[in-house]
């Protein structure tokens, strides 16, 4: 005898895939649960990442303003080396026989 027909199994009959694989609402509402976890789940990872990311950044800052800080001493280091060299060599120049005005010159009216 052949099964009968469709209509008379009635609308919610289930299909192939649901009489092999059952899905109960339990199981249902567990997927959607755990879909849910793995968003919010993503949701902390990508805000904890960009916590991350923005800590770097103020600390990359940090370091470059440092940095510039560093180059801004070490050119006033320079600067101050130069002039001591300079006033060094003034001194020297000063105090050298060939600068002074005593010697066997004679002024004549």
């Amino acid at each position: 005898m052949l099964p009968p027909p469709p209509a008379i199994l009635g609308p919610h009959t289930p299909g192939l895939l649901e009489v092999l694989l059952p899905e109960t609402q339990e199981q249902h509402s567990r997927d959607e649960l755990y879909t849910q976890w793995e968003d919010v789940t993503f949701q902390a990872e990508l805000a904890q990442a960009e916590e991350l990311l923005e800590q770097q950044l103020e600390l990359y800052q940090a370091l470059v303003e440092g940095q510039e800080g560093a180059w801004e001493a070490q050119a006033l280091v320079l600067k101050t080396q130069k002039l001591k060299e300079q006033m060094r060599r003034h001194r020297a120049w000063e105090k050298s026989p060939r600068h002074s005005i005593s010697g066997p010159f004679t002024l004549q009216p």
